[in-house]
């Protein structure tokens, strides 16, 4: 006869909002530097820059790459910041 276990995993822990100090936001950019995803993250957005000018041919390139500049400058401050 085969013994069947079940675990539980207690989700319902309290937790402490993130303190985002300079010391914190820079281990985040360490990391984001470390793993890739900072880099990934430019990658995806070029793509889509490039998929919206394909579809919009008319709008002007000085457009599309002053759009890109901000969308990257914002999109990765509140990536690195957790969206907060």
């Amino acid at each position: 006869m085969a013994f069947i276990g079940f675990f539980t995993w207690n989700t319902q822990d309290e937790f402490s909002p993130v303190e985002f100090t300079k010391e914190y936001e820079e281990a985040v950019y360490e990391i984001f530097d470390l793993n890739g995803s900072g880099e990934s993250y430019k990658a995806v957005i070029v793509k889509m820059v490039d998929m919206f000018q394909g579809q919009f041919p008319q709008v002007p390139e000085e457009y599309w790459n002053r759009f890109q500049e901000e969308v990257l400058k914002d999109s990765i401050r509140e990536l690195k910041k957790g969206g907060n």
